[in-house]
Order: structure tokens, then C-alpha cells, then sequence
């Protein structure tokens, strides 16, 4: 045991005498890695347009970077296929759909990598790219509908990165160009439908005009119809358009009567046609003149009866079998689908409705301005979520009024609530034809929600529901001559910018950022002019699943 422990002395030893001599006869190479500024490089890639791979903004060397730059070589890859060896390089999208192998345009975007390889060692530094092919026309795109003389004009604008930032550049004429044909008669209004990819992968928007309907793919902007299949006769005088995942669209519309007409497709938007026949409400009849705002989901749509001074609502029913494991939490039965039926306001619980107006019998004279979903109330795991709509309106008198009221979600009828409530319009009375803009969301962009814009000529404020319903000024358009004519958040900007239009055909861009409440005087990021009255603005989306719709 003793020379056992001799002899391990030793040989410990003369390893340490081994270590002490060592004069460096291994090679230790210093690693000069990039130092990169973002996690990912993503891209998004127009068909028919040119794709600029940069490389360079994302990198940048700790060492002499000219000297880093002659050692090393780059690699672009997408879905495996090498692109380039350049650090910045441009390729035609179409070219690039080819080399990749792209058989449709998808939201789902592609990866891949962009590398700097060392020459000498093969060393690899990567990171990851995400490219989203988009047609020519993409989600966050702008159609503007406008006066042009006694006819109608439509305009596309583009979002486009300007040194980094979006900004937004002007085609002028688009329908006419397409389609070499004007849009005959004066502007009436626009609808955008997200959800008719039947037709085109950005669905469509009708216009209505003083002699005609069209139906446009937002693609390409070729007319594809003048809604022949409408059962109405004469032109349909507001349109909305409902979508969810796994679900058919749903379109509404109204005749000159304020008679309502619905349209249910297939799953797949494969199939699928107008009733005959309007909807049916009850048996005093209806005249719809108040189509309000929700969202493109399946969610109760306020509407306004003339004829019968109420407010009614859209209301959305499960076509199968629902199990309720406890109050508001339902577990469905099978595939199902939605069905839309027209429900009444009116009450039938035995206590009495209080703190709102009776907007079930509002008196006669009666002008709504305003209608929409104002916020959701309640919690789906403590007897269900309900909505909150609200009514700015001007009583006989031209006094202005804003009321807000709970509404049962499964009947529709007005309920008791501590929201409920009527007061005078906190900045004075408004005329008809104000324009206003209100959130009805509760996901991105929430904090929006306390916010509604009312325009005063060439003035926006808001009314802040959260201090207390407080008027406070917001903005003022440069020409004291020109006025407010069309107001809309970017959805997906994620509500962080406003996008106003003007009577001097001007269409505004705002920076109203993501998360924070609204400030005096936002900064302007675009103006643009479409040279005549800008009747209307629909911006293209079809990525973000539920929006507000204006």
C-alpha cells in the first residue's frame, strides 16, 4: 500500500512538471463573434414587387470591421434553399415564390437563416429570418372611396418602410384603372369584407354609389359583380359582413326600406345566397336607419328602429346542442354554426329597467348619431360575459344625450346593471352628421376603449369614459377651412395609429402608439391627397382574426 502511494507522488509530479513546461504548443483560436441587434431578421415579401434581403443593419463587429468583413462570407437560406452569399442582396418576390417553392400565398410566414461564415475555420454565426408573402395588396393597406366631380373614386394606399418607419405612398384611380370604367355616380358608401376569400385571398369591398353596386376583389381591384344576388330591389344602403375561424361569412344587408337581408356561407365560403326574405323581427315591423359598430366576430350588432323609435340588435345563436358545466362556461356538442336572428330590446323580466334611457320606446323625434358596442362586462366563469351598447343621440328638442345599457347576450333584451346610465352629452349638443370613432375591443389596443372622437369641423376630441366622461381636445387639421369627414384605427397597428379623412380629400396618418393614452397634438406620419371628398376608409386585413368594424 505504501509504494502504492510512492508511486502515485511521483507520477502526480511529473504531470504537474509537464504542465509547468508547456510553451503554448496548443492553438487557441479567439472566437470574433458579430454582436447582433435584433433576436430575428423579419421581412415581408409583395408578389410582383422586389425583396431586399439586409444583413448589414443587423450586425456589427467588436474588432476592425473591414478587416472582420474580408474574412468571413455570408449565407442567405429560406426553407433550405440557399438565396445569396451576399450581406445585402434584392430579388423579385415572384422569382423568389419560384425558388422556394411556394405554391399560394399564406399568413403563415416562411424561416430560414441569414449566416456569417468564417472563411479560414467554417465557423458559423446564424440567425433566423421570418419572410410573410403577401399578395401586391397586404393587410394594412388603405382603400379610400372619394368625390371625383359627380362620380366616385377609389384610391389605394400602400404601407411602405421609409429609413425603417412605415410610411405610406398613394395609387390614385385604381377601379378605373383595372377596370377601364369610372365609377359612375357620387359616393354613397364602402364596405369591406375580410372574410370573402371565395372570391379573393383580402376579400372585397362594395361600393355604392348614386346609380350603381360593386362588388371589387381588394386584390387586383377587378369588379367582380354588382350584387345581383341581392333579393332588394334598387341599391342596398349599408352593408356589414361578420367571419370566424371555421366558420362561414356572414353578410348583412339593407335595403332603401331599412329592411334586412342575410346571407350565410359554407364553412369554406363555398356555397351560399341571399334569403328571399328579410329578416323577421316581430309583428310591429322595423325600418333599420342605424347600422352600429361591434366586430367582425359573431358578436350582437346594435341597430337602430325608425319606425318603432327602439334599438334593436343582431343577436347570434349556436346552431346545436350546448352542455353548461356551470353559468357562462358552455362546452359545444358536435360541429356547429352560427345563426343570426333580430332580437328586441324590450325586456320581459318583472323587475323594471333603470339608469338607462328606454331604448326599447324612445320618443318620438328621436335622432341617433352614434351606436356600438361600448365595452364587455361580467366573467365567463361567474354567469357569463354580456355587452355594454351605447346610444349618442339628440332628443326632439336637439338636445344631445348618451345613454349606455346592459344587454343579455343570449336575448338580447336590456337588462339591470351598475353601468347602465343616461346623461347629457358631456361637450354640448352635436348636429347630425358628426362623425365619431369608438373601440369596441377588448383585446389589443383595449385601452382605446375608454375612448370615443366626435368631430367639430375641422377639430377631433374625445370624450374619456374613464375620468368621469371629460370632453378634452385631441386634434386640429392645419386648414381652418377643411373639416372632418372619416375616421379609423389602424387594427393592425394594434389600434397604435388613426387614420383620418378630410373634406379637401386629404387622408391622415397619425402616431397614436400602442399601450398609451391618447396626447394632444399626436405626430403626423402621413398626408396624402386623393383630390376630392373622402367618403370613406377601409384598411385591408386579413391576418388579424377579430377586428373592430367601422
Amino acid at each position: 500500500m505504501r509504494n502504492s502511494i510512492i508511486f502515485l507522488g511521483i507520477f502526480m509530479l511529473g504531470f504537474l512538471t509537464g504542465c509547468f513546461d508547456d510553451e503554448g504548443n496548443y492553438d487557441y483560436k479567439k472566437v470574433n463573434e458579430p454582436n447582433w441587434k435584433e433576436n430575428t431578421i423579419q421581412m415581408t415579401a409583395r408578389a410582383g414587387e422586389i425583396t431586399k434581403f439586409r444583413g448589414s443593419p443587423y450586425f456589427s463587429w467588436s474588432v476592425d470591421s473591414l478587416q472582420r468583413a474580408s474574412e468571413v462570407t455570408y449565407e442567405w437560406k429560406l426553407e433550405n434553399e440557399v438565396l445569396s452569399h451576399e450581406v445585402d442582396f434584392e430579388m423579385p418576390t415572384n422569382e423568389l415564390i419560384g425558388r422556394i417553392g411556394l405554391m399560394k400565398i399564406e399568413s403563415e410566414p416562411r424561416s430560414g437563416t441569414f449566416s456569417i461564415i468564417e472563411k479560414n475555420t467554417g465557423v458559423t454565426f446564424v440567425l433566423p429570418i421570418s419572410v410573410t408573402f403577401t399578395p401586391t395588396n397586404a393587410s394594412a393597406d388603405w382603400i379610400v372611396l372619394s368625390e371625383n366631380g359627380g362620380n366616385s373614386k377609389l384610391s389605394f394606399i400602400k404601407r411602405v418602410a421609409d429609413a425603417g418607419i412605415w410610411s405610406y405612398e398613394l395609387r390614385e384611380n385604381v377601379y378605373a384603372e383595372a377596370n377601364r370604367e369610372v365609377l359612375v355616380g357620387t359616393p354613397k358608401f364602402m364596405n369591406y369584407a375580410s372574410g370573402a376569400t371565395n372570391i379573393g385571398v383580402m376579400g372585397t369591398v362594395t361600393v355604392v354609389t348614386s346609380s350603381g353596386m360593386y362588388e371589387i376583389n381588394c386584390e387586383n381591384f377587378i369588379k367582380v359583380g354588382n350584387l345581383e344576388e341581392v333579393p332588394c330591389a334598387g341599391n342596398i344602403t349599408a352593408r356589414y359582413d361578420v367571419k370566424g375561424s371555421g366558420h362561414g361569412l356572414q353578410t348583412f344587408v339593407r335595403d332603401a326600406d331599412g329592411l334586412l337581408y342575410c346571407r350565410m356561407m359554407s364553412k369554406n365560403n363555398l356555397t351560399g345566397t341571399f334569403g328571399k326574405e328579410p329578416m323577421f323581427l316581430d309583428t310591429k315591423g322595423y325600418r333599420i336607419s342605424h347600422l352600429g359598430y361591434s366586430s367582425s366576430w359573431f358578436y350582437p350588432i346594435p341597430c337602430y328602429d325608425a319606425l318603432n323609435s327602439r334599438v334593436v340588435s343582431i343577436m347570434f345563436k349556436k346552431s346545436g346542442e350546448v352542455q353548461e358545466f356551470f353559468p357562462g362556461f358552455e362546452i359545444e356538442i358536435g360541429e356547429q354554426f352560427y345563426i343570426a336572428k333580430l332580437a328586441s330590446t324590450k325586456s320581459t323580466a318583472p323587475v323594471p329597467i333603470s339608469g338607462c334611457a328606454e331604448v326599447w320606446n324612445m320618443p318620438i323625434g328621436t335622432k341617433p348619431l352614434h351606436l356600438w358596442v361600448a365595452k364587455w362586462d361580467g366573467h365567463p366563469m361567474m354567469g357569463g360575459e354580456y355587452p355594454i351598447f351605447g346610444m349618442i343621440y339628440n332628443d326632439a328638442s336637439g338636445k344631445t344625450w348618451w345613454t349606455e345599457f346592459a344587454v343579455d347576450a343570449k336575448t338580447g333584451q336590456v337588462k339591470n346593471d351598475a353601468g347602465n346610465k343616461n346623461i347629457e352629452f358631456p361637450a354640448g349638443n352635436l348636429q347630425e352628421g358628426t362623425i365619431f370613432l369608438a373601440r369596441r375591443g377588448e383585446r389589443l389596443g383595449a385601452e382605446k376603449q375608454s375612448y370615443v372622437l366626435y368631430s367639430k369641423g375641422n377639430e377631433i376630441r374625445y370624450i374619456d369614459r374613464d375620468l368621469g366622461y371629460k370632453d378634452q381636445p385631441f386634434i386640429k387639421l392645419e386648414d381652418p377651412n377643411d373639416r372632418v369627414t372619416y375616421m379609423a384605427w389602424g387594427a393592425y397597428e394594434h389600434y397604435g395609429r388613426l387614420f383620418v379623412g378630410t373634406e379637401k380629400g386629404n387622408f391622415i396618418a397619425y402616431n397614436t402608439p400602442f399601450g398609451e393614452p391618447l396626447a394632444p397634438n399626436p405626430k403626423v406620419i402621413k398626408i396624402l391627397n386623393v383630390g376630392g371628398k373622402v367618403v370613406s376608409l377601409k384598411e385591408l386585413n386579413n391576418d388579424t382574426q377579430i377586428i373592430d368594424q367601422y
